[in-house]
């Protein structure tokens, strides 16, 4: 069954939720496809953009300078990296290391967890409990 978001926080529960078809639509969509480099990228312009991030002040969020140099040395938009910013570093990098893009039409992004990506424990498998009994 297909998970239908069209705001951060929906798309980021989705991912934390592990759902395994989301359909992001409408602005979220075009932001989103903006930002499938982030996962790509190198550690030292994902460092820079991680400490951008991080380093915003918490009364206003990522100001205009942060957000400048770390377009700067990425190359990403400055809405491309405020956008991350508002979703979080981890929640972009989850979303496109775990997911295939499978569709996109019409302002809308279908995505599909990759498989082998289960976190459930195999249900013949005990979990060790350190004891010797």
């Amino acid at each position: 069954m297909d998970c239908i978001v069209s705001t951060k926080e929906e798309l980021k529960a989705a991912v934390e939720a592990k759902v395994e078809e989301i359909i992001i639509e409408k602005d979220l969509a075009l932001q989103l496809k903006k930002t499938k480099k982030v996962a790509n990228m190198s550690a030292v312009a994902l460092a820079a953009l991680v400490a951008s991030v991080t380093l915003a002040p918490a009364t206003g969020g990522l100001t205009l300078g942060a957000a400048a140099s770390a377009a700067a040395l990425s190359g990403f938009e400055i809405a491309t990296i405020i956008f991350v910013s508002l979703l979080g570093v981890g929640a972009v990098l989850a979303i496109w290391k775990d997911y295939d893009e499978i569709e996109m039409d019409h302002g809308r992004i279908k995505i599909k967890r990759k498989s082998g990506k289960s976190d459930q424990n195999d249900p013949d498998e005990t979990p060790d409990t350190g004891s010797n009994a």
